[in-house]
């Protein structure tokens, strides 16, 4: 049997787009623990370890912290190995309905910005010389 791939911190960082501190950070959490180390003491992660970061990482710029997304990665886990797992089950609906809220206030601020370049562009139009 074939050991799986590993990926050294640089090569985690280039695939998530996440930095080698913010991956130092989630291993001293316990969020993301890497899979292995070398002789030297350096880390490595599967393929498994990167599509954990990939979940993690959408919910910063949501403003949803780092509590939230440990309730939610427990859930996950709990629904890999158990799939009848009310209180699992019911973490991940909480964490859709904060990040369907966030969604409806992005939209919001989304919608408000268009506005307000809609109204310069018409000042902007209206003072230009002729």
């Amino acid at each position: 049997m074939t050991e799986p791939r590993t990926y050294q911190i640089g090569d985690v960082s280039c695939r998530t787009g996440l930095s080698q501190r913010t991956i130092r950070h989630y291993d001293d959490l316990g969020l993301v623990k890497p899979s292995a180390r070398t002789n030297g003491g350096f880390r490595l992660y599967t393929e498994s370890d990167v599509e954990r970061f990939l979940l993690i990482k959408p919910f910063k710029p949501l403003g949803i912290g780092l509590d939230v997304v440990r309730r939610l990665l427990g859930a996950v886990d709990t629904l890999a190995t158990a799939d009848d797992d009310t209180t699992a089950r019911q973490v991940v609906a909480d964490v859709l309905g904060l990040v369907a809220e966030r969604r409806r206030e992005l939209d919001e601020a989304l919608a408000a910005s268009e506005r307000a370049v809609g109204y310069l562009e018409t000042l902007t139009a209206r003072t230009r010389p002729v």
